[in-house]
């Protein structure tokens, strides 16, 4: 489950405001040299998966993109353990799938480890949410109701850890206008 809401009902101001802060957050210089940083790492990753709906998976020791930018700027993995388990705390708490959104200690984590919180929370909602699941082919559906009549439907599986690497890594390039990749990671 997501650690963001995906029920948009939200004023369409204050959407767009959030949208305005988090491009001005990514005009800035100061986050263009983090974002480079970040893209080294993430270029730089032995395992290039990163985990979605969670901040880290404490058994198996695999992080979100942000949980591991900062194992990577030197936040001890008792900390990051330690924002897990607040993550947990914070949906159990609120009774709801997300475990903070935009405040949350995912975002928290991020700001302290150099990102802005406009673009930790992006890059965090982008990790879990907007790259949900790859179309991977097309199935014929006939409706019962026009009989003879088939169209194509879109298929989708859940896309792979490193398949969201892929899509987050070009990400930060885009938004510090430094070369994508193609293909697999």
């Amino acid at each position: 489950m997501s650690r963001f809401d995906t029920d948009y009902d939200c004023d369409q101001f204050d959407l767009e405001e959030t949208q305005k802060e988090i491009r001005a957050a990514y005009r800035s210089k100061g986050t263009k040299a983090e974002l480079r940083a970040f893209l080294g790492y993430l270029d730089g990753m032995k395992r290039r998966r990163i985990i979605a709906d969670k901040f880290m998976d404490v058994q198996t020791g695999e992080m979100c993109a942000v949980a591991s930018y900062c194992a990577h700027k030197g936040v001890s993995s008792q900390h990051l353990e330690e924002i897990e388990r607040e993550s947990e705390r914070q949906r159990d708490y609120e009774g709801t799938e997300e475990s903070g959104g935009w405040d949350g200690p995912t975002v928290a984590a991020g700001n302290k480890s150099g990102l802005p919180r406009m673009v930790a929370a992006d890059l965090a909602w982008n990790n879990d949410v907007a790259w949900r699941q790859v179309e991977y082919g097309v199935k014929q559906h006939t409706d019962q109701r026009w009989p003879g009549q088939t169209y194509d439907v879109p298929v989708y599986r859940d896309m792979t850890p490193e398949e969201r690497w892929l899509e987050l890594r070009n990400y930060v390039a885009r938004h510090c206008g430094e070369s994508q990749i193609e293909g697999a990671a």
